[in-house]
């Protein structure tokens, strides 16, 4: 169902980085090695994500013992067209730890990690969801959880004498994502089994930890999640179910926009339908994924009443 999400669209740029990969591999260890007696100890564990949301994830069990770059977090930017430019590539042959997403959500950063010395971490794989699945995990509990456990393993492989530290903010971490859970739990006393429809289902796996019910037309979803045109009578069913107000709000993924999902919002703002607009990349103003989950289950929460 979403095997035609393609994060790349471009050979040329993927070739490019990759060449830059095995130009910059020698040099790529030593310059991330900074003296401290010996020489080889160095100064902090470099981190690739191939997304902010889960470099996010790897700050807060890293702390600072971590030096983390996301190459893509720009919310402004459509996701499954983003090209990486080779720079952003070489990145990749100048890490200890490589985390993306996976389940072909970014297959660029798949490729580029290919090779490289560093642990790498599919979270999609770890999660047990298969390429044509939903990709968006993030919004998945059971992956946020897997990936945190993970990036303690490798950082603790990583660095051995730092391994309590990387437990204790390990721990801190699932202190924080069980505020989220408490906050999940609490909303749902309220608006289990409301209806919802989505211009994408980017945030599924929320709102099915939340107890609501997807509505959205199974012929516009299916077009949605394969990247293409839905018909015409796919937009008259949607649009029809919002102005009858079938549904009690509506999502809407502001990264992936166009002239069908301009026309869908429209009915719901002229039917006083609640929209609830959601990116895919983390917005800078929450600094962490249970942050960020307990702020769309807010704003579901009051839209959904």
């Amino acid at each position: 169902m979403f095997a035609g999400k393609k994060t790349i669209r471009s050979a040329f740029a993927l070739a490019a980085g990759l060449s830059m990969i095995i130009a910059a591999g020698a040099c790529g260890d030593n310059a991330s090695q900074q003296g401290s007696g010996s020489g080889t100890q160095r100064s902090a564990i470099n981190v690739v994500s191939s997304i902010n949301q889960w470099g996010s994830l790897a700050k807060e069990i890293g702390g600072n013992k971590v030096k983390v770059t996301s190459i893509l977090s720009n919310p402004n930017v459509e996701a499954h067209e983003f090209e990486p430019k080779a720079n952003d590539v070489a990145q990749f042959s100048k890490t200890d730890v490589t985390i993306y997403n996976g389940a072909d959500y970014d297959p660029w950063a798949a490729k580029a990690a290919k090779g490289t010395k560093a642990t790498v971490i599919d979270v999609a794989e770890e999660a047990g969801v298969k390429e044509g699945g939903n990709p968006h995990i993030w919004f998945m509990a059971k992956a946020r959880e897997t990936a945190a456990k993970k990036l303690a393993e490798a950082f603790k492989k990583a660095r051995p004498s730092d391994s309590a530290y990387f437990d204790s903010q390990y721990n801190a971490w699932k202190k924080s994502e069980e505020k989220f859970t408490q906050a999940a739990a609490e909303a749902k006393k309220s608006i289990e089994g409301k209806k919802y429809a989505a211009t994408e289902s980017v945030a599924s796996y929320l709102a099915s930890d939340l107890g609501l019910e997807d509505s959205t037309p199974s012929g516009y979803a299916n077009a949605a999640a394969n990247e293409s045109e839905p018909s015409a009578n796919d937009i008259k069913e949607f649009t029809d179910i919002l102005s009858q107000k079938k549904v009690s709000f509506l999502f809407v993924n502001d990264q992936e926009t166009d002239s069908t999902t301009e026309t869908i919002t429209k009915a719901a703002d002229s039917a006083k339908v609640p929209v609830v607009h959601i990116t895919e990349s983390m917005p800078s103003q929450y600094s962490t994924l249970s942050e960020w989950m307990i702020g769309i289950t807010k704003q579901v929460t009051e839209a959904a009443r």
